[in-house]
């Protein structure tokens, strides 16, 4: 849990905006191709990989924060448990901050408010 910022652990509440930040410090790990090959490894038919140039954006060297969101949204997402566990899994090891220590910090409502809205585009 050190990812995590030091107002989380106070139990300060963060603004959109430096939920947007943190998002944004989020790095990969893996190159962008090496990210987009882990993704298309998730092999089921309600997962989106067929659609991923729709949903995965890259701008200005990084992930945007919506299309991290979108992947924030299926590791939450309980309806098929193995779906779930893949994408923490490719979450864990393509980007530098656990998925836990994310989905805390940044929370379930704003993750969902990203993925739905287009302000999140960054």
């Amino acid at each position: 849990m050190t990812d995590l910022l030091p107002d989380v652990h106070e139990g300060t509440v963060m603004t959109k905006q430096e939920k947007l930040e943190f998002l944004m410090n989020v790095k990969l790990r893996v190159s962008r191709g090496g990210a987009s090959e882990e993704l298309m490894e998730i092999k089921r038919a309600s997962f989106d990989a067929k659609n991923l140039d729709k949903h995965w954006e890259y701008k200005d060297g990084n992930i945007t924060v919506r299309s991290k969101c979108w992947l924030l949204r299926w590791c939450l997402d309980t309806r098929d448990t193995d779906i779930m566990r893949n994408c923490q899994r490719v979450w864990n090891a393509i980007f530098d901050k656990d998925f836990e220590s994310v989905a805390t910090t940044v929370g379930r409502d704003f993750i969902e408010e990203c993925v739905r809205r287009k302000w999140a585009i960054l």
